[in-house]
């Protein structure tokens, strides 16, 4: 039988590519992606190492070896990068679809004249002097006071002006942003009077959060906030 030996020589040793090492970690450390996409960054390291561990190999397949490892590390590298934006968008748009449901009963609610249903609905609370309130506070719980200020917040006042007779159109959806354990969602409606002389339409902002209860993992969905004028800007 022949072999390398045969001959009086040796098989030639080859290193495995230090590059193909670390783009493996960091093709395995990519799957972090998935739960924070600031993560994307470690796939595209993982990704740029691997490329050059191939070139390295191919460049010097007689000293390098680990081409393996290195076609491991792309792909991972590049699957994360793909999916973990994808998974967030997708995330983003289901979440999104929720906070305008509730925003939209909302006003489905001032449309029908329950304006009280709508107030609890919104779990919106007076605001004045004194600590904050609970933002987990029961809506059953809101005192009248608490009702008194909803109707007469600018929204409901010119709800009533036109009768709850209008329609209301999705114009805008800022981008959700997370505090802590809460996502935010801010819709701008514009209200559009039916058959009201002397009315036009107005905007309206709503603010939806989403909060997950640590111990339960529940998620909980209230109306944050309700203004005819967000941000100071009316256009």
């Amino acid at each position: 039988m022949s072999s390398a030996w045969s001959d009086g020589t040796l098989p030639q040793y080859r290193s495995i590519s230090w590059a193909a090492v670390l783009a493996f970690f960091l093709g395995l450390a990519s799957a972090l992606a998935v739960f924070n996409v600031l993560c994307v960054a470690i796939a595209i390291a993982a990704a740029g190492l691997s490329l050059i561990a191939l070139w390295q190999i191919s460049a010097k397949p007689d000293i390098f070896s680990g081409r393996g490892l290195a076609l491991i590390a792309l792909f991972l590298s590049v699957f994360f990068m793909i999916f973990a934006p994808a998974r967030l968008a997708m995330r983003s748009r289901v979440l999104q679809q929720r906070g305008q449901q509730l925003a939209e009963a909302f006003l489905d609610l001032l449309k029908e004249g329950k304006t009280y249903e709508a107030h609890q609905l919104a779990n919106l609370k007076r605001r004045g002097p004194g600590p904050p309130s609970d933002p987990a506070a029961d809506p059953n719980k809101l005192t009248a006071d608490d009702y008194r200020w909803f109707e007469e917040t600018q929204t409901v006042q010119q709800v009533e002006r036109i009768n709850h007779k209008f329609d209301y159109h999705l114009e805008l959806v800022e981008p959700s942003r997370t505090y802590s354990q809460m996502e935010i969602f801010v819709f701008r409606y514009r209200i559009v009077p039916n058959a009201s002389p002397g009315q036009n339409p107005f905007p309206v902002w709503i603010t939806v959060g989403r909060e997950v209860d640590r111990k339960s993992g529940t998620p909980a969905w209230r109306i944050m906030d309700v203004q005819h004028v967000y941000k100071g800007n009316e256009h």
